[in-house]
């Protein structure tokens, strides 16, 4: 692409953002410049979207705005859950950055600036539909004041028939989308559009009852392919073609405002897919996630780009499309340089990206952690365990970090089912303890089956990635690069003792109450 400009977009000399990014949004006057509307599905990996070649997938909005924007191959999400991914893109960090706001069930530490609160200082009006980031923004201690995504806009609701998606999800999106633009119509804004789709529970046969036959799908090689999981998958594809005839809806709804020009359109995802060895896990399948920029007045189209992207880069992105600074300690963007942006700080593009995880359900005695980073590089994706000792699962018989178990058909299936032989190396992959160093090659295995970390070809390779990984955890201060895990193992979060689903008593000896650190280690309030 040629070199593009934001001639008219901000006006020369914009009011940067007031650093005090909780006050009222109208002490901004910003009154010119690009809109913002993100859309953020609930657990969906790339490549499933028809932009990438994924024919049983029908995404005609999707892929019309990759034809009129830019198509990223490699996106990157921090984490592989909701809440530490969700904190992550908002305040343009690391998870491991985030301190509580790390882990699934801690709150976002109110230190931390988000670039949605930045916006609205600025005089942006900042509003969503549909979910939050999570309940674990708000705590007078030392969370976040206000809710991250601003106003929440989902008065709106359908009626869905018996076949629908979603027997507890009757949001209509569009229709609160177009109560929010009713609003301020004299300021720019940012509107995030959180899909619940394609998050669990589905509503088990509508797939079908809508025509979609679950032998079209490629099932990934991670997934054993049985005729129950098939249909568990399909009620994942549908709810993807469920989201992307909301996506329509919206660029509808911009096209009758004469907005659709100006509007900066990010659709992307929070994790992979909800299944084993993807959501709540550091492969490829968690991480790797959809990601699109339309914006017809600043960037041409008709681009695609294999350019190693983290999502959180969009936090500063935005804030200099808006003509705001940005807050040290955020992570730098590539955007503009892919995108061939003029009037934006140019950084290079990323030779590597990382990730991990610490914790997402309450799996262990005293709520411990499973921690992982990860390095991934082109080819290559290096996984780092530290603690290769515990059950990545949880420990048997109960396996908690096994995925809804008790709600998933395909997770059901493989549990019930963890004997036979179909189904047994699946299982044991899922659930068996791990090495403290994985290596994949992502050119033949993007599954991330077979680990190459000890063989002697590879196992030179895998400790130069170890360094580079080590290194880049050190400059980004990660306290587990430190041996200082413990401050993630003793966060405080919202969950409590599991129970056993038989007797109903509590799973573990030893479990911290809700909202309490565990005894006797260090906290990041200490």
């Amino acid at each position: 692409m040629s070199k593009c400009t934001r001639i008219g977009l901000i006006l020369v000399g914009a009011t940067i953002c007031s650093i005090l990014y909780g006050a009222d949004a109208s002490s901004g006057d910003i009154t010119e410049g690009p809109n913002i509307l993100v859309v953020l599905s609930d657990d969906q990996s790339w490549p499933h979207a028809g932009a990438y070649g994924t024919d049983w997938l029908s995404t005609p909005h999707f892929d019309t705005l990759a034809r009129e924007g830019v198509l990223f191959n490699n996106a990157f999400v921090s984490a592989p859950s909701c809440a530490p991914s969700r904190a992550s893109i908002l305040a343009g960090r690391h998870f491991y950055q985030m301190e509580e706001g790390g882990i699934h069930g801690g709150f976002i530490p109110a230190k931390f600036p988000l670039y949605t609160h930045l916006l609205e200082a600025s005089g942006y009006r900042v509003g969503y539909t549909g979910k939050s980031c999570g309940p674990f923004w708000e705590n007078d201690e030392v969370g976040q004041q206000k809710d991250p995504y601003g106003r929440k806009f989902n008065q709106h609701r359908i009626s869905r028939d018996k076949d629908d998606i979603h027997s507890w999800n009757n949001i209509d999106y569009a229709a609160n989308f177009r109560e929010f633009l009713s609003q301020h119509p004299d300021r720019p804004f940012h509107f995030t559009f959180s899909s619940w789709e394609p998050h669990r529970p589905y509503r088990n046969g509508a797939a079908e009852a809508h025509g979609l036959d679950p032998a079209r799908l490629d099932i990934p090689s991670s997934l054993p392919d049985a005729t129950v999981v098939r249909r568990d998958f399909n009620e994942y594809a549908y709810e993807i073609d469920e989201l992307d005839r909301d996506i329509g809806r919206f660029i509808s709804i911009l096209k009758e405002h004469d907005l659709y020009k100006n509007t900066i359109i990010v659709v992307t995802s929070d994790n992979g897919m909800p299944f084993p060895h993807a959501k709540m896990q550091s492969y490829e399948y968690g991480h790797h996630v959809p990601f699109v920029i339309s914006w017809p007045a600043g960037i041409e189209a008709g681009a695609a780009t294999d350019a190693l992207v983290s999502v959180p880069e969009v936090a500063a992105f935005f804030l200099e499309a808006a003509g705001c600074d940005v807050p040290s300690g955020m992570m730098a963007t590539t955007l503009p340089n892919i995108l061939n942006l003029d009037g934006f700080t140019q950084n290079p593009v990323n030779p590597f990206v990382v990730w991990g995880k610490e914790k997402h359900n309450p799996a262990r005695e005293w709520n411990r952690s499973y921690p992982i980073r990860a390095l991934r590089t082109d080819e290559f994706l290096l996984v780092k365990n530290y603690e290769p000792e515990r059950w990545p699962a949880g420990p048997p018989p109960h396996y908690k970090d096994f995925m809804w178990r008790d709600s998933a058909l395909a997770m059901a299936h493989i549990l019930e089912n963890r004997k036979e032989p179909g189904i047994q190396p699946f299982f044991d992959r899922y659930t068996r303890k791990r090495p403290a160093l994985e290596l994949f090659d992502l050119r033949r295995d993007v599954a991330c089956l077979h680990n190459l970390a000890q063989q002697d070809n590879y196992r030179e390779l895998a400790k130069r990635l170890e360094v580079k990984l080590d290194a880049k955890l050190i400059a980004d201060g990660d306290p587990r690069a430190f041996g200082n895990g413990e401050l993630f193992e003793s966060t405080p979060s919202l969950f409590s003792n599991p129970k056993d689903p038989d007797s109903g008593e509590p799973i573990f000896e030893n479990f911290p109450a809700s909202r309490e650190p565990v005894p006797g280690l260090r906290t990041f309030r200490d």
